[in-house]
């Protein structure tokens, strides 16, 4: 277990205390990882689906739930491989990005303005590539650091759960907009922050 504050936040104890249990049994963090991927696919299913948003909102944060518990797991059994932390990454960006199309999908053929499929392309796009630059900006890094430093117990990357609150006061569209600005513009201030490092 690492000193470093980061793996004490709130998320990941809980994380900790759910898939403590299963440490001796035969599950492996690769069986955690694709559950998290399926129940995010089915999230984003639903979410694409006015009428289904609802169930897709709460899909959400199972799935979200379920990214932080394969890492604690994977560091909870000494179990962490290569595959493993490029399929979760690759699972992570994904998902990530997909629920942000799907939620503009979904609210394009509620309203009938095609402005929101646009916005969420957009904002599955920022995110997409501020994920994986946020990956090559910690390559870089010392360990335990994160491109954006979480607070009071909370890791950066826990804002996802906010999503499924967005979905379940019907507050979609000022989502959409918000994530079509916010994602670009981090991507492009840790693509600033790349290139500030390489050049220096």
């Amino acid at each position: 277990m690492t000193g470093d504050a980061r793996f004490h936040s709130w998320n990941r104890r809980l994380a900790r205390l759910a898939v403590g249990p299963f440490a001796d049994t035969g599950l492996r963090p690769n069986h955690i990882t694709s559950l998290r991927i399926a129940t995010g696919l089915a999230a984003c299913a639903a979410l694409a689906d006015p009428a289904w948003a609802l169930w897709g909102g709460a899909l959400w944060v199972v799935s979200a739930f379920l990214d932080r518990c394969d890492g604690e797991f994977a560091r909870m059994t000494g179990r962490m491989t290569r595959f493993g932390k490029v399929y979760d990454l690759t699972g992570d960006i994904v998902i990530n990005a997909l629920v942000f199309l799907t939620i503009g999908v979904g609210q394009a053929t509620a309203t009938g303005d095609p402005r929101l499929l646009a916005a969420g392309i957009a904002a599955a796009s920022g995110v997409a590539v501020a994920a994986v630059a946020a990956e090559v900006n910690e390559r870089g890094m010392a360990p335990g650091r994160k491109s954006f430093d979480g607070r009071f117990g909370f890791d950066f990357d826990d804002v996802i759960y906010l999503i499924a609150l967005f979905v379940w006061f019907d507050a979609q569209v000022p989502l959409l907009i918000g994530a079509a600005l916010g994602g670009p513009l981090t991507a492009v201030v840790i693509v600033i922050n790349l290139v500030r490092k390489r050049s220096g």
